[in-house]
């Protein structure tokens, strides 16, 4: 682990300085063969975000090695599913021993990098479950991961987050996964559903381009309960974390409105005073200037 000293602080893109920790990609976590290290390294995750602020990460990765040029093989542990699946878990064990979210991610069958998005992917059952899926079963059942997310992948001709096969009957019905699943970045132009996920059993999205698709459906009760029960695993999941830290029974809920919200809410009163003000003048005027020509005439 290297930890970068504050003398040397680097600044991010927004000119903010960031102290920086690494971590071993997940090959090399992989390739000491001890749950304990990984366990190890998921606890140094969370005090991290215990300290920046954060409750969750999108992480660790649990996608197979299918080439050593795979675009993200850094991030995934192994080409062997029962290695990927102990170190991940372990590391996810460690991640929430904290109040931390774990993402295992991306469930599933992620196969490359470049052109995810919207790429189909071909498998039988058996190498699903054997292989692809075998990592993602023991970090939700072993590692207890309570948040994962989903991948671009479509699973044939269906985006995986959109497949009630992969998001509700292997995951939560066999595995018995009672976490929260988000989606991966909403891009546009990929295979996502927002209906179709939450139909799924995809609970959120990565993302707001597709804010607006729901809104259709508002009065579907299909819809509207598939939405319900994902706000409810979101919540229930989110209050088992440290955002919690603080509340308690005497906790009060104070709305705070920033002072440019106050200013801009007058200044639109204002506004629509005014505009309303002028449609009178003119409407007036109108009226004025027609009985003034009755009279002449």
């Amino acid at each position: 682990m290297d930890v970068v000293p504050n003398d040397k602080t680097i600044k991010g893109s927004d000119g903010a300085g960031w102290v920086w920790v690494a971590y071993p990609c997940a090959g090399i976590i992989a390739a000491s063969f001890n749950n304990e290290v990984a366990k190890d390294i998921g606890e140094h995750k969370s005090e991290d975000m215990l300290y920046t602020g954060y409750n969750g990460i999108y992480g660790p990765g649990v996608n197979i090695h299918r080439s050593p040029y795979g675009g993200r093989a850094f991030e995934y542990p192994s080409e062997d599913p029962f290695l990927a699946g102990m170190i991940e878990a372990y590391e996810c064990m460690g991640i929430e021993s904290k109040g931390c979210l774990a993402y295992a991610k991306h469930y599933a069958l992620n196969d490359m990098e470049t052109n995810r998005v919207n790429l189909g992917v071909w498998s039988n059952e058996q190498a699903s479950r054997e292989i692809y899926l075998r990592a993602f079963e023991i970090v939700f059942t072993v590692g207890k991961a309570s948040a994962t997310m989903n991948s671009f992948t479509r699973i044939g001709m269906v985006w995986s987050g959109a497949s009630y096969a992969m998001m509700t009957t292997i995951l939560r019905d066999e595995w018995g996964y009672d976490g929260l699943v988000i989606s991966d970045w909403d891009t546009d132009g990929s295979a996502m559903s927002k209906i179709d996920g939450v139909l799924a059993g995809t609970d959120t999205f990565d993302g707001n381009k597709l804010q607006g698709e729901l809104l259709k459906y508002k009065d579907n009760a299909a819809v509207a309960q598939a939405m319900r029960t994902a706000v409810k695993r979101v919540i229930y999941n989110v209050v088992r974390t440290h955002a919690m830290n603080g509340m308690s029974l005497n906790s009060r809920i104070v709305k705070v409105t920033p002072w440019w919200q106050t200013a801009l809410i007058a200044l639109q009163s204002s506004l629509g005073v005014l505009f309303a003000g002028s449609v009178g003048m003119l409407v007036a005027s109108f009226i004025i200037g027609r009985k003034s020509k009755d009279e002449v005439n």
